[in-house]
């Protein structure tokens, strides 16, 4: 944790919100010279605003819709923003998307590492005393302003962490600019992001590995990684396992079976059944020399040959 305070103030328009494109009259009120202020204690960015919207009337103006993080900028150490959007020349990551329903958000992000489109159902809370939302009882964001229209909303949220020069981290703090998506965007993140984020950091059982898994990226014997796909309807790469100890699959058009052997421990081996094409381009080279699943969650398989050639595969929505 940086052992200091990190204070900055930023300058909003003074804005008087009337209503959510609803027929509520919510009679939000938000004011300028907004000061936020980063705490040592908890990390949190505390709002002090002379009057701050009610838990209520936040959670009616979200709720119901999906919302896209529009523009996002860092916040500097002396208040001021960066004039480029922060993702412009980021690699490995991106803004989320979020859909509010009552008292639970649904975040869609994009996971590099994997890399897979994945969505993280939660519940949120909204303390009208300070502005903050939290996620499944952890701090997330903390709102700043809403439009007269309902339609934008600015928050301060946590970003990663980057080294202080000093032998530690320091946190980033970003300016997001939430806008509002049409009904058509929201059934796009739906049908877009389809692997379980939950099930990404629940450990595997026997049964989860029942199912098909979609190959998204691979590493070659350079240890240069090689992305596939993250497309919920490429066939091109997949394994289906089944509870009799047999699978089927496709490798670039060529369909692939065999029986498996596993165990809790992670030692996985698939044994080719008899013509099925055990050579050709690299994946079906190395698959078949597979001894390991270093990480097996219920949603993400990573599969080892050695040291040096391995396989990423998500769980598909599609059994």
């Amino acid at each position: 944790m940086i052992k200091r305070t990190l204070i900055f103030s930023i300058l909003l328009a003074s804005i008087v919100l009337t209503s959510c494109s609803r027929d509520d009259d919510y009679g939000f009120s938000m004011v300028n010279n907004v000061d936020t202020r980063v705490s040592d204690a908890d990390g949190s960015v505390a709002v002090t605003a002379k009057k701050s919207i009610s838990a209520s009337d936040f959670i009616r103006c979200v709720s119901g819709y999906g919302w896209r993080e529009a523009e996002t900028h860092e916040v500097y150490d002396d208040g001021s923003l960066q004039e480029e959007d922060y993702w412009r020349r980021m690699v490995g990551g991106g803004p989320d998307e979020y859909v509010f329903v009552d008292n639970t958000v649904t975040r869609f992000a994009y996971i590099d590492a994997i890399p897979c489109l994945a969505y993280f159902k939660q519940t949120f809370t909204y303390d009208e005393n300070t502005n903050q939302v939290s996620f499944n009882g952890d701090y997330y964001f903390t709102v700043l302003s809403i439009n007269e229209s309902g339609t934008e909303v600015r928050i301060i949220k946590k970003g990663g962490v980057r080294d202080d020069k000093a032998g530690g981290l320091k946190q980033i703090y970003l300016y997001v600019v939430l806008k509002r998506l049409s009904d058509s965007e929201v059934e796009a993140l739906w049908e877009n992001y389809w692997v379980n984020g939950n099930d990404l950091r629940r450990e595997m059982t026997r049964e989860d590995l029942m199912h098909k898994w979609v190959l998204t990226s691979y590493s070659d014997n350079l240890h240069i990684w090689h992305k596939v796909t993250t497309d919920r309807k490429d066939d091109r790469y997949y394994l289906r396992f089944h509870s009799d100890g047999t699978f089927e699959g496709m490798a670039d058009g060529k369909s692939i079976s065999g029986t498996f052997e596993y165990s809790d421990e992670g030692f996985i081996r698939l044994i080719p059944a008899d013509g099925a094409p055990t050579d050709g381009n690299y994946f079906l080279k190395y698959i078949w020399q597979v001894k390991f699943a270093h990480i097996r969650t219920a949603a993400y398989l990573y599969l080892n040959v050695e040291d040096e050639q391995s396989f990423s595969f998500v769980r598909s929505p599609e059994d």
